[in-house]
């Protein structure tokens, strides 16, 4: 069953301002280095959280590069 508020924030958008994915790709980077250091980076770029939540292109992006981030210095199983 689809979670019917969740799914209409989807449909129609936030109701913050949310980055173009242009902009997401271009501040990815810098907003992962901000979380893998523990700092507020939502705080830090408004906009990109929100754009996180509805773009699963960017929220894979998101993702990957976090967890190599994470990964770096870390063993190889």
């Amino acid at each position: 069953m689809t979670d019917t508020p969740s799914a209409l924030r989807r449909m129609f958008g936030p109701d913050e301002h949310e980055l173009t994915c242009d902009e997401c790709f271009e501040l990815l980077d810098s907003y992962v280095d901000l979380e893998a250091a523990g700092a507020d980076a939502g705080r830090a770029m408004p906009g990109m959280q929100p754009h996180l939540l509805g773009c699963p292109a960017c929220a894979d992006e998101h993702d990957a590069l976090l967890e190599l981030i994470r990964d770096d210095g870390q063993p190889r199983r």
